[in-house]
């Protein structure tokens, strides 16, 4: 049996020069029709907390649960498969997608994912993003972006057991800059227009 082939691994640098070549930058690929979802206004600040498909977030979502309790100034949305009894949460259906909720947020806590992050910038809600050890793609997405000025990062350990402590300070501080930045960036949103009329002039 022959031996398998064995790739080094590559930084993200060093696959952007690999194809650099035949590389096109496109702007943000956003869906064409949202629908919006509106929530009830309370008039305290509201927070999604955005899973991943897999989960993989839940059981520090849970941790990070309990140590909210005491932050009545804030109303936090998660998923409804998470559900328990605490005034300052609302639920959203499991079968619902998170990411038609985030136009009624004034901030969005989730993993760095490309989609979550095109959302929150074509709608200019601020964000706070974990990283991922093993995920290189998720590491780069929040260096450019807190670069940017246009999110920040939060551990998973200060997430799971002070993100009562975190959240107040950094709202008070840096969540201001980061507003501003959204409200105010030029960032172009038409990627899947792009991508289609570079596909269409390469064939036709």
């Amino acid at each position: 049996m022959a031996d398998a082939l064995y790739f080094p691994p590559f930084t993200p640098e060093e696959i952007l020069h690999y194809y650099s070549d035949n590389a096109q930058e496109v702007p943000l690929i956003l869906r064409g029709e949202i629908n919006h979802k509106k929530v009830e206004d309370s008039g305290k600040f509201k927070i999604l907390i955005i899973d991943s498909g897999a989960g993989v977030l839940r059981p520090s979502i849970l941790k990070a649960l309990d140590h909210i309790r005491p932050l009545d100034d804030y109303q936090f949305f998660v998923s409804s498969n998470l559900e328990r009894e605490q005034d300052n949460l609302s639920f959203i259906d499991k079968n619902e997608l998170m990411v038609d909720y985030i136009n009624e947020m004034d901030l969005v806590i989730a993993r760095a994912g490309f989609n979550t992050i095109s959302e929150c910038i074509g709608l200019r809600t601020p964000m706070l993003l974990l990283g991922e050890a093993m995920n290189p793609e998720m590491n780069e997405n929040i260096i450019n972006l807190k670069k940017g000025g246009l999110a920040t990062f939060i551990g998973l350990d200060t997430f799971e057991n002070n993100l009562d402590s975190f959240l107040p300070h950094f709202i008070d501080h840096e969540y201001k800059s980061i507003l501003q930045n959204m409200q105010n960036h030029e960032m172009a949103t038409n990627g899947a227009e792009v991508i289609a009329r570079d596909i269409l002039d390469r064939i036709l």
